[in-house]
C-alpha cells in the first residue's frame, strides 16, 4: 500500500478476504480500492470457529 501510494497509482487491487483487512489503512492513505471477494471462506469446514469470527471481521473491512 504504501508503495501504490508513493507510485500514485489510480487503484488498488486487494485479492481475496484476509488482506481486507488493511482496506481502511489505504482508503486513509486515499487509495482508491477494489476488492475481490473469492466466497465466504466462514462456511467452509476446514476453519475453526475463531478463524471464522476473524474472516468475517476481515471481510466487513473489505465494505469500509
Amino acid at each position: 500500500m504504501l508503495k501504490a501510494r508513493q507510485c500514485n497509482a489510480d487503484i488498488l487491487h486487494i485479492h481475496a478476504i484476509g488482506p481486507g483487512l488493511m482496506v481502511p489503512l489505504a482508503r486513509l492513505l486515499g487509495l482508491k480500492v477494489v476488492a475481490t471477494h473469492h466466497g465466504p471462506d466462514y462456511n467452509r469446514d476446514k476453519w475453526s470457529k475463531i478463524a471464522d469470527q476473524t474472516i468475517k471481521v476481515y471481510e466487513k473491512a473489505l465494505a469500509i
